[in-house]
């Protein structure tokens, strides 16, 4: 089976779809029977998916690639499906179909958070969302909330749609005792501090940082209490919104920047827990990323953290920088809590795991493709 990638998701570094499609794809690569060309109109690193087949078509502008080159290379090609792990990344406009199409929506953020962009952007991503929908033999969604969202806002037949969760990494695990102390040692040397809360991800509105940095200002002081580290590309937003309030903190507070995969579960198991103040995500990694690595976990009450953290971790109002304050003071004083809370995280994140995704896919894979070993 010929299985064709978009590979448009590694023009910047593999963060978010880029990581799930590279963690996907060499699980897949273990089924013989499967093979891969990646599709992209600029060069990608030698670094990517090392080995595998790629058709390369460099061109200024990606959406002219995706209308008018990708479909006639689908089809020389003899593609079987064309996966595209983003769900605007479909060749759409064109008179035929060279294969089976497969999708994946992460979420709807333009359209559910309607201050992450213009009117006018929103409704040109209302009009391209439709259109791959439309196109697509299959959707694969990662929680059953975006599923709820894509449906209430298109309609979309409930037989296109699948529920394939996101994937935990194997490096995201919870160190032993004596290992965790050792990096808590050396990173309170690194940044000069005894214990810290810590959030990472990225700075918008919608990621509601604000509120975060307000309650650790209501939280009682003293010569041990933790300071708060805030973790993530620090873009537009933070220059202009997170930088001002961190320095007004009458508490400190820590911006180490963007933090290498390989190296943040140390700092998940190092911190003395994960504050995830989002008030909209399609998934939310870092929350579950926490829980593999046995930090407690405080997050909204809404939108998908019910489903993906549950009972996993402290779910609350996020937008009440009181509620939020009384929540961490709760959680860290409240070991028999956190214990409790890590026993169900231990069961959850069993179905995060990347072998399990992938099973879900090939299923996918084998029904667009009409074969009926699954």
């Amino acid at each position: 089976m010929n299985i064709g990638i978009n590979a448009t998701v590694f023009r910047n570094p593999p963060a978010g779809v880029a990581k799930r499609l590279l963690a996907l794809v060499n699980e897949l690569k273990k089924h013989s029977d499967l093979s891969f060309t990646l599709f992209s109109p600029f060069r990608l690193k030698s670094s990517v998916l090392p080995g595998m087949r790629r058709i390369i078509s460099p061109v200024p502008n990606e959406l002219f690639w995706q209308k008018f080159i990708l479909p006639f290379q689908l089809r020389s090609e003899r593609i079987t499906i064309f996966d595209s792990q983003w769900g605007g990344g479909l060749p759409i406009g064109i008179p035929f179909k060279p294969c089976k199409y497969l999708a994946t929506f992460h979420d709807i953020i333009p359209l559910e958070s309607p201050d992450s962009v213009s009117r006018y952007k929103q409704f040109v991503y209302k009009k391209k969302t439709q259109a791959n929908i439309t196109i697509a033999d299959k959707i694969a969604v990662v929680s059953d909330y975006t599923k709820s969202r894509l449906w209430a806002n298109f309609k979309i037949p409930l037989h296109k749609l699948v529920l394939s969760y996101n994937g935990i990494d194997d490096i995201y695990v919870q160190f032993e005792k004596r290992k965790k102390e050792e990096i808590k040692k050396k990173l309170a040397a690194q940044w000069g501090i005894h214990s810290f809360i810590f959030y990472v991800g990225g700075f918008n509105k919608r990621k509601n940082v604000e509120s975060l940095i307000q309650a650790y200002n209501n939280l009682p002081k003293g010569a041990h209490a933790p300071v708060l580290m805030l973790a993530g590309v620090q873009n537009s937003y933070y220059r202009r919104y997170i930088r001002p309030l961190v320095k007004k903190s009458i508490s400190r507070v820590i911006c180490p920047g963007y933090i290498e995969e390989n190296i943040l579960p140390e700092y998940y198991n190092a911190a003395s827990l994960l504050v995830y103040p989002s008030l909209y995500e399609g998934f939310g990694m870092p929350p579950t990323e926490a829980m593999a690595c046995g930090c407690p976990v405080i997050a909204h009450n809404g939108s998908v953290m019910p489903e993906t953290v549950g009972e996993g971790g402290l779910l609350v109002n996020t937008r009440d920088s009181g509620v939020l304050a009384d929540a961490i003071l709760e959680m860290l004083q409240n070991k028999k809590l956190a214990l409790e809370k890590q026993d169900y995280a231990d069961k959850i994140i069993k179905k995060y795991r990347w072998n399990v995704i992938a099973e879900n896919y090939r299923k996918m894979y084998d029904e667009l493709a009409g074969h009926e070993k699954y």
